[in-house]
């Protein structure tokens, strides 16, 4: 099973954790021992992916407004909350670049929130601006339409289609066809992945494991074949 480090807190039991979605979490991430590291990005208004979670700046850094407004190179000087004026917005493919310097085998998990062409065609800009291998990659999708938009631009790379816990939620039969795999979102039971692995045979399936979960679950998981878990609990896995 492997371990993805969690963007907005890369480890709960850390003192300090540098701001969600910074540069600093990759070699954090990697130090700590984990597999792969999660990042959302956005689009800015030149197309560049920069490492952002929300459509808007308010939230996270000290600035405001649409990151889409912005290009990149301006985005470049907004400080991020919670980095004492250290940590200032980045774009993947310094994210990209700082992975291939600290791991030679460490993957990324992209949460696209944006699977425009656009931005599809500037993760692959990225990605070759920083020789970062598209095979490291996992791209998250919403829906099914964006699934197959993504996988056909990024062939490489493993794209998972993100669903409820809830099974009835779960979308309908085309996404049954879904090969690369599921991720499954803050799921509390092993047993739901059980039921995932049933109705989706062949497909892989991953938890978004939150802080509040154990070392028991985590083994839960691993003992019902679970391929992936985001989670900030290190310490339970750490050397394994």
């Amino acid at each position: 099973m492997k371990y993805v480090a969690w963007s907005q807190q890369v480890s709960h039991y850390q003192p300090i954790n540098p701001p969600e979605n910074s540069l600093a979490i990759v070699p954090l991430a990697f130090a700590l021992g984990f597999h792969a590291v999660e990042v959302d990005v956005q689009l800015s208004r030149d197309n560049q992916l920069v490492l952002m979670h929300d459509y808007t700046l308010d939230r996270a850094t000290h600035g405001s407004g649409q990151v889409s407004d912005f290009t990149a190179a301006e985005l470049a000087s907004v400080a991020l909350r919670g980095g004492d004026g250290r940590h200032f917005v980045s774009t993947f493919s310094d994210a990209l670049m700082a992975l291939v310097a600290c791991s030679q085998r460490g993957e990324v998990m992209c949460d696209l929130r944006n699977s425009k062409r656009a931005a599809i065609q500037a993760l692959r800009n990225a990605a070759e601006v920083s020789a970062f291998p598209m095979k490291r990659m996992m791209i998250l999708a919403y829906d099914i339409d964006s699934a197959h938009r993504i996988k056909d631009a990024c062939p490489e790379s493993l794209v998972l289609l993100k669903l409820s816990e809830r099974l009835e939620s779960v979308p309908g039969e085309d996404a049954l066809a879904w090969g690369d795999g599921l991720l499954l979102n803050a799921a509390r039971s092993p047993a739901i992945l059980m039921q995932i692995r049933q109705r989706y045979s062949g497909a892989l399936g991953a938890y978004l494991h939150h802080r509040g979960l154990g070392r028991g679950s985590l083994d839960a998981l691993r003992d019902v074949g679970c391929d992936l878990v985001t989670t900030q609990n290190h310490h339970f896995f750490c050397g394994s």
